[in-house]
């Protein structure tokens, strides 16, 4: 069989569809944590781990808590997100598959935020690849609202079609 270049037209088409569904991962991503944080009032982490590829929202509603008003609390978590991917990793390698792991205050497996706690709970996506939800707050969260809501995004990005709407700050989720 004769080898065959791809057309321009083809390869335009191509990188186009990579691209849309590159977005459409990210913003999978970036929609579920802004819709975690919405609910909660904390921030939260979504990411793929094996892509190293996080993100977060909600940082201003955490700052604005009376226990995030000092200057050092701030830079240290401010600090630990800049290097929060580097630590999910082995975060996540001490959780069972399934589960859904709560860290209190000196429990917290990232010793610069032990003043917070910390939800976090990975799961599969339908192609395979491991992802992360996480909620980072003070230690008077609703915990278990928090880790109900966790699991039910995360059931809901590991099956198939997982469309997810923020509407004027309501919540919907269709699949």
């Amino acid at each position: 069989m004769k080898d065959r270049e791809l057309s321009k037209k083809e390869q335009l088409k191509l990188q186009e569809e990579l691209l849309k569904l590159k977005a459409k991962n990210m913003r999978l991503s970036r929609t579920s944590a802004k819709l975690l944080s919405g609910l909660t009032g904390n921030l939260a982490i979504s990411g793929i781990l094996d892509k190293d590829e996080f993100d977060d929202f909600g940082m201003r509603d955490l700052l604005s808590e009376p226990e995030f008003q000092k200057l050092d609390e701030i830079c240290r978590l401010t600090e630990t997100m800049d290097y929060i991917d580097e630590m999910f990793d082995k975060i996540v390698k001490e959780i069972k598959e399934g589960e859904t792991k709560i860290f209190i205050g000196a429990e917290n497996p990232v010793s610069k935020i032990s003043s917070c706690s910390m939800i976090v709970s990975p799961y599969k996506l339908k192609n395979g690849q491991r992802g992360v939800l996480a909620l980072i707050g003070p230690k008077r969260m609703k915990y278990a609202k928090n880790k109900s809501l966790i699991e039910y995004i995360k059931k809901m990005m590991g099956s198939a079609g997982v469309t997810v709407l923020i509407v004027s700050g309501s919540a919907l989720l269709v699949w």
